[in-house]
């Protein structure tokens, strides 16, 4: 926990406006399961918390044999929640996942 704080604390020190991680190793099919249900609600212009919880909420629709906390509940969103600039995800999107 506190080496994640640490590195939380000094990429917000570094400028970095908002920080998704987890608290602890998540199986990356299923970390990138929910990543990508979380830029899907961030394209569509929700706030930053809205749209994670909306994803783990997904997530756990579309899985039911994963509901198990392990797979989802780990992600944590740290710094500013609000809206993403559309015009900056639709630019860079491709990138991003």
């Amino acid at each position: 926990g506190e080496g994640l704080m640490s590195l939380s604390k000094a990429l917000t020190l570094a400028g970095v406006k908002s920080i998704v991680y987890s608290l602890w190793e998540i199986p990356d099919k299923e970390t990138a399961a929910l990543m990508a249900y979380f830029y899907e609600e961030i394209k569509e212009g929700h706030p930053k918390n809205s749209s994670l919880t909306k994803a783990k909420r997904r997530f756990l629709e579309d899985n039911p044999l994963k509901n198990h906390p392990l797979f989802w509940a780990g992600f944590v969103l740290n710094g500013k929640v609000e809206a993403v600039e559309v015009s900056w995800i639709t630019k860079y999107w491709p990138w991003v996942g």
